[in-house]
């Protein structure tokens, strides 16, 4: 064959091979092609779309917390009448948002949230108004009749649980009540029976908070807390006396003497001083200071310690016969100096009214009788050999019941167990509820509550970490049943 003719051959096939090999790569290439963008397509509408969800939810999240904080600075005013509408729809409305956050239906919570938000700015501007502040404190427990007189108010009114109060208010208790009033930072100030309490001021300064407080009459213990920021400081004015003491790590009594004669001021713990300024006498820890009328010291004497409860353990049980008294055996440390002991026992934990007091007992135990069924409280005060009394024990508890301890057998689970509502006062929570009488309510966090004899409990619960929380109340009735609730709360940062 002639040599171009050959290479003529090899060129064509040469072609051939190339154009089928072309044809090969352009079959494959298109396909492929296509079917890579066929599978990036979802996998891109996915990462758009989760991109999309990210940021949905990032803005319901923050609207939501938005809606928390706005509610929680308005939800004192629903003692207003005038607001209170506007605070239950908040409310109501702040509930769906959160539950459709839950649901991952981020378009619904962020459209109830902001609608959250504006109801909660009109009850505001609407409180604003009037000269509403909306920095409370809160009725911590409550016993028996305690009436309030709000600040711009000419009638008394029955105080509860769910009503905020605010400067300028006034409190009083009964012969047999008492009240526990709570404030943002944990501190507690106590009102014993036939008292007057009026909370002058609550104030903020560099984190630290101040209130002042002015006692009418009666007795007034007013107790700090972890949570208490250093700096603050907590005034009580009676007469013209006026005693401030550094808030952290404070503790303290003062009671006002009838007819004028002057007050007494009691220091437990803490650093008081006599006057506003720090530079007034100091009253030292331990120590009992009456004071006259126009606020000079008559005498500073020691007080005795406190004792310690050693029995019964506390919210022990006691199964006495159907018939007879029965008794109850207590017993407690005793204190060097104490010439004798005073035990005061009662239905309610705040000892206001206590139905048996042991005026002059002699040594460190006593024995109860006649004690009807249900809870009792009791503490123990060593007194000098003046009759002085030394700072007082805690508060320990414990039951009686009469009869067989057998369960029921037609019963199953545990007791009732409902929370009816939850407030907030700053870091702590007082979650309020129902169980059965006699039951014991237990807050996981918080101590141990005994509740009142129809089943009415109020238990609080300090939290520092901001964020979801998830609080169990458990309740246990005398046959070791249990009952569990939970309930879902918000600290805002």
């Amino acid at each position: 064959m002639p040599l171009n003719e050959q290479n003529e051959s090899d060129a064509q096939a040469e072609h051939r091979w190339l154009t089928s090999v072309e044809w090969m790569y352009i079959k494959v290439r298109y396909p492929l092609t296509i079917g890579g963008i066929l599978i990036a397509l979802p996998v891109i509408l996915l990462t758009i779309r989760y991109a999309q969800g990210a940021y949905s939810r990032s803005v319901a999240r923050s609207a939501v917390q938005d809606a928390r904080e706005a509610v929680y600075k308005v939800s004192p005013l629903v003692v207003e009448d005038d607001v209170k509408p506007l605070v239950l729809a908040a409310e109501r409305e702040l509930k769906s948002a959160e539950t459709a956050l839950m649901n991952a239906s981020f378009k619904e919570a962020q459209t109830r949230a902001e609608t959250t938000t504006r109801i909660a700015e009109q009850a505001m501007s609407r409180a604003g108004e009037s000269g509403i502040t909306s920095r409370p404190a809160r009725f911590l427990r409550i016993e028996g009749e305690v009436r309030v007189r709000p600040a711009k108010a000419l009638a008394w009114q029955r105080a509860a649980m769910s009503s905020p109060l605010f400067p300028g208010d006034l409190i009083r208790t009964f012969t047999s009540s008492g009240a526990e009033i709570l404030y943002e930072d944990g501190r507690v100030t106590t009102m014993n029976s036939d008292s007057v309490l009026q909370i002058v001021s609550i104030s903020e300064s560099q984190e630290a908070m101040h209130v002042k407080e002015f006692i009418e009459a009666g007795s007034v213990r007013v107790v700090s807390a972890p949570s208490v920021a250093p700096g603050s400081t907590h005034t009580l004015e009676a007469e013209a006396v006026e005693v401030r003491a550094k808030a952290r790590d404070a503790d303290l009594r003062v009671s006002v003497a009838e007819a004028g004669e002057g007050v007494a001021v009691e220091v437990y713990n803490g650093e008081v001083t006599l006057g506003a300024g720090e530079n007034g006498p100091l009253m030292e820890a331990g120590t009992r200071t009456l004071v006259t009328a126009d606020g000079k010291i008559v005498k500073s004497t020691p007080m005795l310690p406190s004792p310690d409860l050693y029995s019964p353990a506390e919210a022990h049980l006691f199964w006495l016969k159907e018939s007879g008294e029965g008794v109850i055996p207590i017993a407690w440390s005793s204190v060097p100096g104490a010439e004798t002991y005073e035990v005061e026992v009662g239905r309610h934990s705040l000892l206001a009214s206590p139905e048996v007091r042991l005026d002059a007992n002699p040594t460190t135990t006593a024995r109860l009788q006649g004690l009807s069924a249900g809870w009792w409280f009791w503490r123990v005060l060593a007194l000098d050999a003046q009759g002085n009394p030394g700072s007082p024990s805690i508060t320990g508890s414990f039951r009686i019941e009469r009869g067989r301890p057998t369960p029921p057998t037609n019963r199953s689970g545990g007791p009732a167990l409902v929370v009816t509502r939850v407030m907030q006062a700053g870091h702590v929570f007082i979650v309020v509820g129902k169980t059965e009488p006699g039951a014991r309510v237990t807050l996981e966090g918080g101590p141990p509550v005994i509740p009142e004899d129809d089943g009415r409990f109020t238990a609080p619960v300090q939290i520092e970490a901001s964020g979801r929380h998830v609080l169990r109340v458990r309740a246990t009735d005398v046959y070791g049943k249990e009952s569990v609730v939970e309930q879902e709360v918000y600290l805002l940062e």
